[in-house]
C-alpha cells in the first residue's frame, strides 16, 4: 500500500503537467492551415499530377502536410504555453517562407534551408563579395529574413487581440495537444511512404522541385543503383605542361589573321532564330554547324573553364592555392605568335577567372581591359566593350586574339533603353521574384530571354558589318558561343547551375574561320558532336601549330575527321563556391549521369555513383542488376572514364 501511493505520487507531477489545460486560439491556428494550404494549392499544379490517382495522392499529401504543420504549431503552445501567441506570428510568416521556398527551389534546385546554409558559409569565410557577384545580394537576404521575423512579431502582438473573449479560443490538455501531433506525424509518414506505389518518379521529381516537402524520403526511387571505386586523375605539374607545350612546333610564319572570340552568357543552343537574331543566324550560314555543341559546365566558371584550360571542369577548384600562370589555350596562342586581350563587361575577378584564364599576374594575356560599375546596368557595360573592341580594331595592331565577355543575356535578361525588343509580350525584369505557374507567364520570360539574346544580336552584328566594310572580315577567324546554357522549365527549374541536364549544356557555337585557317585545313560543313573544349585545340590545328595537342588539352580538334565519343559535361552543385559533384557523358544518343560522393576531395578515392541514363542505342537501363550494370558501365564508357579518373573496377 505504501509503495503504491509513492509511484503515484511519483507519477503525479508528470500527469497533472500532461492534463493541464492550454489555450489555443482558434483564429491563429486557422489562419496558419488557410495560409498553408493556399501556398500549395497555388503550387501544387507545377508538380503535373498524371491522371485522377496521382492528383488524388498529392492533395491528400499537401493537406497532411498541413495539418502537420499547425499540429506542430499547436504541440509547441503545449509544450511552453507562453509561446501560444507564436502560433498567431506563424500564421503570417510560414506562407510567405514557404512561398519562398519555393521560389529558391525553382531558381536554385535546393531548399532555402540549404541556401542559408550556403549563404551563412560564405558570410563566415568573409565571401561578400563573392555572392554579389553570383547575383546574390545579402542586404535584400537579410531585408527578406528581418520582414519574416517581423511578421511572427507582428502576429504575436495581435493574438491576444483577436480573441479576448473565450468563443474564439480552445483550452484543450496538453496530452491532448501532444497526442494530435504524434498521430498526425505517423499519418504523414504512412502517406508519404505510399508515395512510391502511387506516384511516377518523374512527379515526384518536380513536387520536390516546386512544393516545400517536410520529409520527402519515401518518394519513388529516381536514382538508378549501382557504383564504383574511382578518384580523379590529377592535373600534371605544371613544369610537365609547360613541357609539353614547348614540343609543339610552331609555324615560322606569322598567325593567320585576328581571332574574335565572343562568350555570351546563357547562350542555349536554340536561342538563334532569323526574326530575332537575323546576325548571328547570318553569320551562322557562313559558319561550322553542329548538331550539338556541349559546354564543360552549366556555370559560368566551369562553362570558361573548359573552354580555356584544357582540362575537365571536374578539375575547377574555388580554393586553388597554387599559383597559375593562365590558360594553356592562350599560352599556346601567344607561343603561336597572337597577341592575346581580354575585354570583360564583368568582374574579371568572379570566381577567380581572371587569374584562370590570363594568369595570377595576366601573364598569359598582353593585355586584360576591364570596365568598372556602371549605374545604367549590364546593358551599358557591354555597349562599352564593343566600342572598345571597334576602336582597337581600327587602329594598327598584330595579329591578335580578341576574347570578349558579353552578360546582358544572364538572367534577368537586360537590354539598353533605346533598344525595340523584337518578341513581346515579355515579363518584367523582377520576373525573377515570382514563381510564373501558367504558360502565358513562362512564355513571357522566355521572350524577355530571346529579347536580350536580340540586343546582343545587334551589337555583334554591327561589329561583324564593321568588320566587311573595313574588307578584314575574311582575314578574321569568329567564334560565338554560350558558357553554358539555359534552362525554362523544361525538367522543372529556370535557370542554370542547379542540374546537368541536356538544356543548361547544350549551347550555341559558331566557328567562322579566316580564310588562311580554312585553307590550312579541311573545315567539315556539320560536325555532328562537339564539346566546347575541342574549339581551341582546332583553331590552333588549323593555325598550324603541330604536336600531341592531348597532352595539353582534354579536347580535340574536329579537323581530322574522327568523330567525337562521349562528351563529358559538368553541373554545378546549386553553390558557386562549390567544387561540382554530377557529370554527363553523352554521345549524341545516349546519356550517362555520374557524380562523385565526395566531391570536396575528388582525388581521394570514393564511389562513383550511376544515377540515370537514356537514350536508343543500347542504353544502361534500370532494368539491369547491379553487377550488369557496371560491366554495361566499363564496356561503353571505360576508357573514357579511365583518362579522367584512376577506376578500380
Amino acid at each position: 500500500m505504501t509503495l503504491g501511493s509513492s509511484a503515484a505520487g511519483s507519477h503525479a507531477p508528470i500527469r497533472a503537467w500532461l492534463l493541464a489545460r492550454v489555450r489555443v486560439n482558434l483564429v491563429s491556428a486557422g489562419v496558419l492551415a488557410l495560409g498553408l494550404l493556399v501556398v500549395h494549392e497555388v503550387l501544387l499544379p507545377s508538380a503535373g499530377a498524371r491522371g485522377a490517382g496521382e492528383a488524388a495522392y498529392l492533395q491528400l499529401m499537401t493537406c497532411m502536410q498541413c495539418l502537420f504543420l499547425v499540429a506542430c504549431a499547436l504541440a509547441a503552445s503545449a509544450l511552453w504555453p507562453r509561446a501560444a501567441h507564436v502560433v498567431a506570428g506563424l500564421g503570417l510568416a510560414v506562407p510567405p517562407l514557404f512561398y519562398l521556398d519555393s521560389l529558391v527551389r525553382l531558381h536554385v534546385g535546393r531548399s532555402l534551408a540549404s541556401a542559408l546554409a550556403l549563404l551563412g558559409e560564405a558570410y563566415l569565410e568573409g565571401n561578400q563579395r563573392l555572392l554579389e557577384d553570383a547575383g546574390i545580394d545579402p542586404r535584400a537576404v537579410l531585408t527578406v529574413l528581418a520582414a519574416l521575423v517581423a511578421l511572427v512579431a507582428v502576429g504575436v502582438w495581435l493574438d491576444p487581440r483577436l480573441a479576448p473573449r473565450s468563443a474564439l479560443q480552445l483550452r484543450s490538455a496538453r496530452a491532448r495537444l501532444l497526442l494530435v501531433w504524434l498521430v498526425t506525424t505517423v499519418a504523414l509518414v504512412a502517406v508519404e511512404a505510399g508515395a512510391a506505389r502511387t506516384v511516377q518518379a518523374g512527379t515526384w521529381t518536380r513536387l520536390c522541385r516546386s512544393v516545400p516537402q517536410l520529409l520527402g524520403a519515401f518518394g519513388p526511387p529516381t536514382q538508378a543503383s549501382g557504383s564504383v571505386r574511382a578518384s580523379l586523375r590529377p592535373l600534371p605539374p605544371d613544369a610537365d605542361v609547360e613541357a609539353a607545350i614547348e614540343r609543339l612546333v610552331m609555324p615560322a610564319e606569322p598567325p593567320p589573321g585576328d581571332v574574335y572570340f565572343f562568350v555570351i552568357e546563357s547562350l542555349r543552343h536554340d536561342a538563334l532564330d532569323p526574326a530575332t537574331t537575323p546576325s548571328l543566324s547570318a553569320l551562322a550560314r557562313e559558319s561550322v554547324t553542329f548538331d550539338e555543341a556541349l559546354s564543360g559546365g552549366n556555370a559560368t566558371q566551369l562553362g570558361w573553364y573548359a573552354l580555356f584550360a584544357g582540362a575537365s571542369a571536374l578539375h575547377w577548384d574555388p580554393d586553388r592555392s597554387v599559383a597559375h600562370p593562365g590558360a594553356v589555350a592562350l599560352r599556346v596562342a601567344r607561343l603561336r605568335g597572337w597577341r592575346v586581350e581580354g575585354l570583360w563587361s564583368v568582374n574579371a575577378q568572379y570566381m577567380g577567372m581572371d587569374q584562370l584564364i590570363f594568369g595570377d599576374r595576366h601573364e598569359a594575356a598582353d593585355d586584360v581591359f576591364v570596365l568598372p560599375h556602371d549605374p545604367r546596368g549590364m546593358p551599358a557595360l557591354d555597349a562599352s566593350v564593343m566600342a572598345e573592341l571597334t576602336r582597337r580594331v581600327a587602329t594598327p595592331h598584330p595579329p591578335t586574339v580578341y576574347v570578349v565577355s558579353l552578360e546582358s543575356t544572364h538572367q534577368p535578361y537586360v537590354w539598353s533603353d533605346d533598344f525595340d525588343p523584337p518578341v513581346r509580350p515579355y515579363a518584367d525584369p523582377n520576373h525573377y521574384a515570382w514563381i510564373q505557374l501558367d504558360a502565358a507567364s513562362r512564355q513571357a520570360v522566355v521572350n524577355r530571354y530571346r529579347d536580350a539574346v536580340a540586343y546582343v544580336d545587334g551589337m555583334v552584328g554591327r561589329f561583324v558589318q564593321g568588320l566587311r566594310d573595313a574588307g578584314t572580315f575574311e582575314r578574321a577567324t569568329l567564334v560565338v558561343v554560350g558558357d553554358h546554357g539555359e534552362e525554362f522549365w523544361e525538367h522543372g527549374l529556370v535557370g542554370h547551375g542547379n542540374e546537368p541536364c541536356d538544356v543548361q549544356m547544350n549551347v550555341t557555337l559558331l566557328v567562322k574561320p579566316a580564310r588562311a585557317l580554312g585553307a590550312a585545313g579541311a573545315w567539315p560543313s556539320r560536325v555532328p558532336l562537339v564539346s566546347t573544349a575541342d574549339v581551341w585545340p582546332t583553331l590552333l590545328d588549323a593555325a598550324g601549330v603541330l604536336g600531341d595537342t592531348r597532352a595539353v588539352f582534354d579536347g580535340q580538334s574536329f579537323l581530322r575527321g574522327t568523330p567525337r565519343g562521349f562528351v563529358m559535361t559538368v553541373g554545378g552543385r546549386n553553390g558557386a563556391q562549390l567544387r561540382p559533384a554530377r557529370f554527363v557523358l553523352q554521345d549524341g544518343q545516349d546519356r550517362l549521369e555520374l557524380e562523385l560522393t565526395d566531391p570536396d576531395h575528388p582525388f581521394r578515392e570514393q564511389d562513383l555513383r550511376l544515377l540515370a541514363s537514356s537514350g536508343s542505342r543500347d542504353p544502361v537501363t534500370d532494368s539491369l542488376t547491379p553487377s550488369e550494370r557496371l560491366a554495361r558501365l566499363r564496356e561503353r564508357f571505360g576508357p573514357t572514364l579511365d583518362r579522367s579518373f584512376v577506376v578500380r573496377w
